[in-house]
């Protein structure tokens, strides 16, 4: 497979482990952007990339200001052109941001022969092949489908709109009461992936916010 450079907007998108595990080859470089205030990253991530070795870098961004982070990664992007700009086994770059500064950017570096996109998971940056679903508004509007453990478990977060878990942790035991102890602990991960994933919540190191209507007051 040819070069690939992911490069991860860490103040942007910040992914679970679950879903770094599945970088991995030889031809990933991986580049986790971040701001100079994200001076500490879960034990969780750092082991997810370990595997990587070299290929895994944390860039800081010094500044600190609005779009700083972008015109850190535009720089390293405007760098990766000009390496290759000669070549004709050009690399692959993919910047997981939900940001659309980039894009412009980016499809002038496919204009010079790049393979060159910008998507909003890591799922989708190692599966392009798999199309995204736009974050749905309700949950009536949901276009991808979704599993029934998952389906259990917005059912109980939208009637308990005062009970919700704020920690992944807490989540995980809120999940034995749910489901009454018969997810084992990979099932959990696998299940609040599933829930990040289907943008019905995100994660930001321990913490995780939701994005799901409320039911019952």
């Amino acid at each position: 497979m040819s070069l690939t450079y992911i490069l991860i907007d860490f103040e942007n998108v910040q992914p679970i482990a679950e879903d770094l595990k599945l970088i991995r080859g030889e031809h990933c470089q991986v580049r986790v952007f971040h701001g100079s205030h994200q001076s500490k990253f879960e034990k969780d991530m750092v082991k997810a990339l370990q595997p990587l070795g070299e290929r895994a870098d944390y860039i800081e961004c010094e500044k600190k200001g609005k779009n700083a982070l972008d015109f850190r990664i535009a720089f390293f992007l405007g760098g990766i052109a000009k390496e290759y700009e000669s070549s004709k086994a050009k690399p692959a770059v993919v910047v997981i941001s939900k940001d659309t500064d980039l894009d412009t950017l980016l499809e002038h570096m496919r204009s010079l022969g790049f393979q060159a996109r910008r998507t909003t998971t890591v799922r989708h940056a190692m599966f392009p092949d798999k199309a995204e679903s736009p974050a749905p508004p309700k949950l009536a509007k949901v276009i991808k489908p979704i599993s029934a453990s998952l389906q259990t478990l917005l059912a109980y977060l939208v009637d308990h709109p005062k009970n919700r878990p704020a920690k992944i942790e807490t989540l995980k035991n809120h999940l034995n009461n749910i489901f009454s102890g018969a997810l084992s602990d990979q099932e959990k991960d696998t299940l609040i992936a599933e829930l990040v994933a289907q943008d019905f919540a995100a994660v930001t190191g321990k913490k995780i916010e939701y994005k799901i209507p409320t039911g019952k007051s």
